[in-house]
């Protein structure tokens, strides 16, 4: 039944379930011809992952994986890059350099947080200055389900280092998404209180429940203190409004530009749809995934989880 449903939101989880790169090793892939022939290549290293660990460089060729050879097959169109097991250690050969070198390196997957979303993570938030108070923010992942770290360290950096920038590059390639968190970057974005959409489960689908009927989330929370209250508001609701913080105005309003990749997925091309709908960035890149679902994992026992989409 998986196999026929396939690709899907559904999933089959175990210890032993292959994740793809971007989760399990904080990369991903694309295709490309070396000595007339197809190999994997690495694409986006995010910081602080697995990959970028291990010291893998993008544009590295991979050779092989626990010296098993691997390399794509285009037989039946667009292949699917390899994945890796959640806590495993295994070596990867790569070719790299001009003459190229082949090198081995060694990746070790983490233990994941979440057993109903394995995955490995990067550092969620890097930072960095261009020329003429250009802001760069690299924005790899939106970690846990609220985002209450990652609300807080983005309002750090908006009000430290970036405090004085007048114009800004957030850069989403090879962003896997994650929780609600991106909330708070999207509130950066715009000075009034705005909608940026909704989410909509299968009862609310079938019966035609108007969205403005929904309870509204437009404010990630600072502190774990305010989580019971959340709790109690949205207990049993999988169809939620979202609006923006309302934070005021800010010097790179208008003056932003948002990176994105065939590898940005899920909460992350949320914030790049919001941008690009409401005219406040200039999005740069290829055409996203189109992967943002809202899931819900069920235990079966023996090891193994079912997950399956609740709202879209």
């Amino acid at each position: 039944m998986l196999a026929e449903m396939a690709p899907s939101p559904l999933a089959l989880l175990s210890n032993r379930t292959m994740i793809t790169p971007p989760n399990a090793i904080n990369a991903s892939f694309s295709v490309r011809t070396v000595d007339g022939e197809p190999h994997w290549v690495f694409k986006d290293v995010l910081p602080g992952g697995v990959a970028a660990h291990a010291a893998v460089k993008a544009g590295d060729v991979l050779l092989a994986i626990g010296g098993k050879p691997v390399r794509p097959s285009l037989a039946d169109g667009a292949p699917d890059a390899p994945s890796f097991e959640m806590q495993h250690e295994f070596s990867v050969d790569v070719l790299r350099g001009d003459p190229p070198e082949e090198v081995r390196l060694v990746l070790k997957t983490a233990a994941p947080k979440y057993k109903d979303n394995p995955n490995s993570e990067p550092a969620a938030l890097t930072t960095g200055t261009q020329t003429g108070n250009i802001a760069y923010l690299r924005v790899s992942l939106f970690p846990g389900a609220i985002g209450i770290d990652f609300a807080n360290e983005v309002d750090s950096i908006f009000a430290g280092r970036f405090k004085n920038a007048d114009r800004l590059i957030i850069d989403m390639r090879g962003n896997p998404g994650g929780g609600i968190g991106g909330l708070t970057l999207m509130s950066y974005l715009t000075p009034d209180r705005r909608p940026i959409g909704y989410s909509q489960n299968r009862e609310m689908a079938r019966n035609k429940t108007p969205p403005e009927s929904l309870p509204v989330f437009d404010r990630v929370p600072r502190s774990k203190l305010a989580l019971p209250g959340l709790a109690l508001k949205f207990l049993g609701k999988t169809s939620i409004f979202l609006y923006t913080e309302a934070l005021g105005e800010r010097d790179w309003h208008g003056r932003t530009a948002i990176l994105v990749d065939e590898h940005t997925a899920g909460a992350a091309e949320m914030v790049a749809q919001f941008a690009q709908e409401n005219g406040l960035a200039i999005v740069v890149g290829m055409k996203t995934a189109g992967r943002l679902v809202t899931r819900r994992a069920s235990r079966l026992g023996f090891g193994y989880r079912l997950v399956i989409p609740i709202a879209a």
